[in-house]
């Protein structure tokens, strides 16, 4: 059994749509634009983080250990939280994240960690502005009180900025569980994702996170600018995903997310 727990939290921001019925060869070639939307973001994208290790594969057992994936399988099931977009200060009153996180929380009970979330998927844009203390501010301190593990893949507004992509792998894709100095007393560790796109295999579920780069709209997986790699890699582990269904009775994929992709199976 697969359950999800999403949490919807309000956009503190909607992006217009931009549309134009002049087709794309009628148009004028705008300098350092282009003729269309499309070409300017693709001007805009930045390189893709080589993977760290293991093909991007991973398992739960480096997220909660080999005890805690053993009582998700004796239970028949796992639960997972998600979200994204929760990049603001604690005390911003737009989001209330504090008050969302905190509410996710009391969805662990202690005497029944086989009825707690696994863990917590987050979909992207970690944080939004740019400085030194962001993280701290907009992460480490609205999610103080969660205990559960956080994983992630990166918004485009986590890669907007080169010295924002290294702080996102530098909390997320660590060699080694630890408390980073910016977390100064509040005890979150850092994750040992394998890069910034991977595949996570746990009881009864496989999830597929991918990097859709930093443009607002639309995701990019792969692009000139940015080569094919991703891209390559996402056909290659379908297709291994795939084979492997076959043996396990597996259903999916399905999509929670732009640039995240869930695939089922039973025990």
């Amino acid at each position: 059994m697969l359950l999800f727990r999403i949490t919807r939290i309000p956009f503190h921001a909607q992006h217009a749509g931009c549309f134009a019925p002049t087709p794309v060869e009628q148009r004028p070639l705008v300098p350092k634009t282009g003729q269309r939307m499309l070409d300017h973001i693709q001007g805009t994208l930045h390189p893709i983080p080589a993977i760290k290790r293991n093909n991007a594969q991973w398992s739960l057992d480096e997220v909660i250990g080999k005890e805690g994936t053993a009582a998700i399988q004796a239970a028949g099931k796992i639960i997972i939280h998600l979200a994204g977009d929760t990049g603001v200060p604690e005390t911003d009153h737009e989001t209330q994240q504090v008050l969302v996180a905190d509410a996710m929380s009391k969805d662990y009970v202690v005497n029944a960690p086989e009825s707690s979330p696994a863990f917590f998927f987050h979909l992207g844009d970690v944080i939004y502005g740019q400085g030194q203390s962001s993280y701290l501010d907009q992460f480490y301190r609205p999610y103080m009180h969660y205990p559960g593990k956080i994983i992630a893949i990166p918004g485009n507004h986590d890669g907007d900025f080169d010295s924002k992509m290294a702080d996102f792998q530098r909390y997320f894709c660590a060699a080694s569980q630890s408390v980073p100095p910016i977390a100064n007393s509040i005890y979150r560790q850092t994750m040992t994702q394998p890069g910034v796109f991977w595949c996570l295999d746990a009881p009864f579920v496989q999830i597929v996170g991918l990097y859709s780069n930093a443009a607002e709209n639309p995701g990019f997986i792969s692009a000139p600018q940015i080569g094919q790699k991703q891209k390559d890699w996402l056909v290659s582990t379908l297709q291994a995903l795939k084979k492997f269904s076959r043996r396990r009775n597996t259903e999916g994929p399905a999509f929670c997310h732009t640039s995240s992709a869930l695939q089922q199976r039973r025990p």
